[in-house]
């Protein structure tokens, strides 16, 4: 059954993360080093359900990721984890969830993965929003109908409504922004065009399968 509206989260342990300084949690993975790196992939590899490891490999991966392929693909793996974990986490994350207007794939992946978190927390504006975030580049008019569909289940919250002004009110340039840079590229934005060094070897078996967009 869908979710009850709530802003409420259901993980204790993530809820006690969240309330710590995230940009500094995700800061600390801006500073580790391949073998670091490596040592975090290795231990979630027998305890999955480590909350803060995972926000310091988005830290460490976000550095990479344009110029290196593996980044690429472990990036989108723990963004794609915890949407699925948690959806409903703080805004103040989003801006590292975020991908380049031309890296379709990317952009996809994820996407998909907030489609199959709405499908279960339908009515979770929470969820709701932070999906709206992560398509409002690339798709302001998703993102516009996404804060609407929040609106309808909480139309007294103000913090909310002035999202969806925000938005409205900076729709027109999103579009302008995006037709021009899809217009103006002669081919898209893909990742692994350089071999990075500072990407920790993988193993086989590392990069999730994603889930498909649900159906209308």
């Amino acid at each position: 059954m869908p979710d009850a509206p709530t802003t409420e989260r259901s993980n204790p342990a993530m809820g006690l993360l969240m309330t710590q300084d995230l940009a500094s949690i995700i800061l600390m993975g801006h500073h580790l080093v391949p073998m670091e790196a490596q040592a975090i992939e290795q231990k979630l590899g027998s305890d999955p359900d480590v909350f803060e490891e995972r926000l310091r490999l988005i830290g460490y991966y976000y550095k990479h990721y344009y110029c290196c392929e593996p980044s690429g693909k472990r990036r989108i793996d723990h963004i794609v984890w915890l949407i699925r974990k948690q959806p409903n986490f703080k805004p103040m994350l989003m801006s590292y969830l975020h991908t380049h207007l031309l890296d379709r794939r990317a952009y996809a992946c994820i996407k998909a993965a907030w489609g199959a978190a709405m499908v279960k927390h339908a009515n979770n504006i929470d969820v709701i929003c932070n999906m709206a975030a992560f398509v409002q580049f690339q798709e302001p008019e998703l993102a516009e109908e996404l804060y609407e569909k929040a609106k309808s289940i909480a139309p007294a919250n103000a913090a909310l409504n002035a999202k969806l002004e925000r938005l409205r009110a900076t729709k027109d340039l999103l579009i302008e922004n995006r037709n021009s840079v899809t217009s103006s590229a002669d081919s898209y934005f893909v990742i692994g065009a350089v071999q990075c060094p500072d990407a920790p070897k993988l193993t086989s078996g590392t990069f999730t399968s994603f889930p498909k967009l649900p159906k209308e």
